[in-house]
């Protein structure tokens, strides 16, 4: 029985989670059409890049959707939280730059830029799943 119950568990969640994963998952193809395009190493980070500042707008879209749906006790705490992040992100790029400046090789200016745009593409992820799960329980 307890099996069952995981089971039901995992599949709502996996049910909540599909149409947020289905509205990103556009931005991933555009990237991933764009890496095809641009094989060298400049050309992918390039795509990174751009796709880096498009995901910064999706998750400033997901933001403003949450914040319309949350009280105004939730607002405060999910804005102090929001805050924190702001500041690991940062913190996180320099650990990005102190470790990729060590390394010689134009190989790895698309891998530093694709850690620093997953960072956000995350972020901008699980924000579109509470807006998600939000107006699901509405």
């Amino acid at each position: 029985m307890k099996s069952l119950f995981n089971f039901s568990i995992c599949v709502l969640f996996l049910s909540l989670s599909m149409p947020i994963w289905a509205a990103n998952q556009e931005l991933d193809i555009q990237l991933e059409k764009c890496l095809e395009k641009n094989a060298t190493t400049i050309g992918m980070t390039q795509c990174v890049e751009q796709f880096h500042k498009k995901w910064d707008i999706e998750l400033d879209v997901k933001l403003k959707e949450l914040t319309k749906l949350l009280s105004k006790d939730q607002i405060k705490s999910f804005n102090e939280t929001q805050q924190r992040w702001v500041q690991y992100k940062i913190a996180e790029f320099k650990s990005i730059d102190s470790i990729y400046n060590t390394i010689e090789g134009t190989m790895y200016m698309p891998m530093r830029a694709s850690e620093k745009m997953e960072l956000v593409r995350e972020r901008a992820n699980k924000i579109a799943s509470q807006v998600g799960l939000i107006n699901m329980t509405k």
